[in-house]
């Protein structure tokens, strides 16, 4: 990841309580899964030491994600995101040539844990339509 990242150049929106930043690929969104490179909470945290990050992308994964900028949003968000009232729209990209107009996966997935994920039509989430 570059390390002249500046969190400035990432932000999409910003008020007084929490800010949306564009988390670019390959940049961990915590420490934990850094190892000695950059995060996005470490370049968070340089300039807002109380902030907190709602949510996580995988590292290999860009998008948007939400910083409360207080206790009292973090805990508004993150019950949001338990209650399921957040609605997450996923978009791949994929190359090569496919013969299809439009895919829809719609099964439930069940977290197996250390990054793995199976088809659970008993257990799983249900995943989102695409």
């Amino acid at each position: 990841m570059a390390k002249n990242l500046s969190l400035q150049d990432l932000i999409i929106f910003e008020n007084d309580d929490l800010m949306v930043v564009n988390k670019p690929p390959f940049l961990p969104t915590l420490d934990e899964r850094s190892g000695n490179g950059a995060s996005l909470i470490r370049l968070v945290k340089n300039e807002l030491p109380d902030a907190q990050i709602c949510h996580r992308l995988d590292k290999e994964t860009s998008g948007a994600i939400i910083i409360a900028k207080n206790p009292e949003t973090y805990r508004d968000v993150s019950i949001q995101f338990e209650k399921r009232q957040v609605n997450k729209v996923y978009h791949a990209i994929i190359q090569g040539t496919h013969h299809f107009d439009e895919k829809k996966i719609d099964l439930p997935i069940l977290n197996l844990g250390k990054a793995n994920v199976a088809i659970d039509r008993k257990e799983g989430k249900k995943a989102l339509t695409f």
